[in-house]
């Protein structure tokens, strides 16, 4: 089973940057990790409504091992968008303009550092918040 301390937070903020938005995706490709990410995504409702149950559902089938892509950041997106193909969930939820986005990342660290780096304005903070408790009760009865 996945362990709270490798997953144990999601950060997200409203933000904008004076960088070109491709050139914040690359740099957001540059800090992700094996069990790090960075995402960059448009600032629509569903995205902020669907992040946290993307992020869970995304470390059930990390467990479970059934994951539909690669990495963990892709499962978010397809899970978001409600999307199988990777490209038409970005084109649905990836951030498209440096003027208005939301970052989300499950690494302080890895996130701070992109902030900075990216030269990021962080607009306002997004309430994410894990229970864990619940979190557990759902990958231990393997829902979703």
């Amino acid at each position: 089973m996945i362990g709270k301390e490798n997953y144990s937070e999601l950060f997200g903020f409203e933000a904008k940057s004076a960088v070109e938005i491709k050139t914040l995706v690359e740099l957001s490709k540059e800090f992700s990790t094996e069990n790090n990410f960075i995402l960059l995504l448009d600032n629509k409702d569903i995205v902020k409504t669907r992040a946290v149950p993307a992020y869970l559902n995304g470390l059930l089938h990390l467990n479970e091992k059934v994951m539909k892509t690669e990495s963990l950041e892709k499962e978010i997106l397809i899970f978001i968008s409600n999307f199988k193909d990777i490209r038409m969930a970005l084109e649905e939820v990836g951030a498209k303009t440096n003027e208005d986005f939301i970052v989300l990342s499950n690494s302080k660290k890895i996130f701070q550092n992109f902030i900075n780096e990216g030269k990021i304005n962080k607009l306002n903070e997004l309430k994410l918040e894990l229970d864990y408790k619940i979190a557990s009760e759902v990958f231990s009865k393997n829902l979703i």
